[in-house]
């Protein structure tokens, strides 16, 4: 009881649910809308039994046995987010509790890296499409919701600055902030294709999705492996060097 009484002077009372729910209206302005979404769908994959019980009724036995229970038919990866988000909760509300939970090993996937050969087939298959401009800013570094949410107005000469990105909380929007500070950011565009956007004045106008598709598509037609629009940016570096861009300028 005395342990009790303790946590309950530093931390929300109350069913688990509800505590979860305070814990994200208490980050809203300091987290992104795609983590607000997931910590939502967080709470909604938890069990009935659990979302109920007071948070100062949790045990370690508790939570490992839901743990347990939703790692029947989840991947290890989707089980640790959801044991990283009730612990979270959990350290902020019960700082008393030390929790020492099982969690599946996580199952090693073999993913396909794109040859440069790859990467340039790509490029090759996507020129005259809506498609081109976006399949070359995700060879020099852009995320896919950077390049979303990028407007003909951010370049100047061949400087395109990436300072928005294009978020999924319930639907899209444009958030006034990238990814992280660092990504706020200058790159310097081969003049070939600064003329490209300049040329059909804009960046990007589709939606964020069909950009996967559109890759997947080109990739299944040329018989190519499966990769992620991601996997681009691995090839920033000796695209833009292959494209005449200064070291400097591609540091």
């Amino acid at each position: 009881m005395a342990e009790k009484m303790e946590e309950t002077e530093t931390g929300a009372s109350g069913s688990f649910e509800s505590v979860a729910k305070e814990y994200i209206a208490n980050r809203k302005g300091v987290i992104s809308p795609a983590t607000e979404r997931t910590y939502n769908i967080k709470i909604n994959q938890l069990s009935d039994d659990f979302k109920s019980i007071n948070i100062f009724d949790i045990t370690n036995e508790i939570v490992q046995n839901e743990i347990s229970l939703f790692a029947l038919d989840h991947e290890p990866k989707t089980v640790k987010t959801l044991y990283g988000f009730i612990s979270s909760v959990l350290a902020v509300n019960r700082p008393n509790l030390r929790l020492r939970i099982k969690l599946p090993q996580t199952i090693q996937k073999s993913v396909y890296e794109p040859s440069s050969e790859d990467i340039k087939k790509i490029l090759e298959r996507a020129k005259g499409t809506e498609y081109s401009v976006a399949f070359q800013l995700g060879v020099l570094s852009c995320r896919r919701g950077e390049i979303c949410a990028a407007s003909i107005d951010d370049l100047s000469g061949n400087e395109l600055r990436i300072h928005r990105s294009m978020v999924y909380n319930k639907q899209w929007i444009v958030k006034e902030t990238p990814k992280t500070d660092a990504s706020n950011r200058i790159i310097t565009l081969p003049e070939s294709l600064a003329d490209e956007i300049r040329e059909q004045g804009y960046i990007y106008n589709n939606h964020p999705n069909a950009l996967n598709k559109a890759i997947h598509r080109f990739q299944s037609g040329l018989g190519i492996p499966q990769f992620k629009f991601h996997a681009l940016r691995s090839y920033f570096a000796s695209y833009a060097h292959s494209m005449g861009i200064p070291d400097s300028d591609i540091m």
